[in-house]
């Protein structure tokens, strides 16, 4: 059972990692990851890989035998559980009952379902509407998109920025002539990435803050958690024992 829920999350997990991760494509993994999770979350999903699991106990007599042998030699070292006299009104040293009557195949019904729910609820927290509107958005700030620079694309972005509605006014006038401008560039094509999309845009921040300051933020988000594990690699090697005192400035220039 857990070796499938890792094939089905490998691709998506070597993509977010990968950092040439693709934010289109990693969002399409996610969501495709959810589908085929929610999916298996059925009755005969569960039936087919119990049997499955059944036929492969019955294969397996001598690794049992090898698993019991285990356990009679681990019975032997047991040691005893003595109760304090002080907490013997109030530590319960035995179950309820209330799963007593479970079958093994209801336990391990309870097991799969599970692990499905909470693998699937914590996906959809991290890959929430929200995170995924962002994403479309900086997807929308590529020559390449469909969506190029349209205003009602790139709203989630803009509202992380929390623009003053003059500043708001004057973004709204730079990105109409900024996408004419970023397409007719002779240095940018269809298939620019945002650095360089950000890099041109630098030398005349003064003739576009607003649009320069929403590609800068834009440029911060990261899809990919490769940086982010190198970054920290990084920092145990410069940040030891011997230098926690150090400030920050002496951080940065090291």
């Amino acid at each position: 059972m857990h070796a499938q829920f890792v094939e089905n999350d490998r691709s998506c997990n070597k993509q977010l990692q990968s950092k040439a991760a693709d934010l289109s494509v990693g969002l399409q993994l996610v969501k495709s990851t959810i589908t085929t999770l929610e999916q298996l979350r059925s009755t005969e999903q569960f039936n087919s890989l119990f049997s499955d699991t059944q036929r492969v106990d019955q294969k397996g007599n001598e690794l049992l035998s090898c698993m019991h042998l285990r356990k009679r030699t681990a019975e032997k070292r047991t040691c005893t559980t003595v109760l304090p006299a002080r907490l013997a009104d109030y530590v319960i040293m035995s179950t309820h009952g209330a799963h007593s009557n479970l079958s093994q195949e209801d336990k391990c019904k309870v097991v799969y379902f599970s692990a499905i729910d909470n693998t699937v609820t914590e996906m959809k927290r991290r890959f929430s509407e929200q995170n995924s509107a962002i994403s479309v958005a900086i997807l929308a700030l590529l020559p390449c998109s469909d969506n190029f620079l349209k205003a009602d694309v790139i709203k989630a972005l803009i509202n992380l920025l929390q623009l003053s509605d003059p500043d708001l006014a004057q973004l709204q006038c730079e990105i109409s002539v900024g996408r004419n401008f970023i397409l007719n560039s002779a240095e940018l094509d269809k298939s620019s990435p945002l650095s360089a999309i950000v890099l041109f845009l630098y030398p005349m921040r003064d003739a576009f803050p607003q649009l320069y300051k929403l590609y800068a933020s834009a440029y911060t988000f990261d899809i990919s958690t490769a940086s982010c594990e190198s970054c920290f690699s990084v920092l145990t090697k410069i940040l030891n024992p011997q230098r926690v005192s150090m400030t920050c400035e002496r951080k940065n220039d090291l």
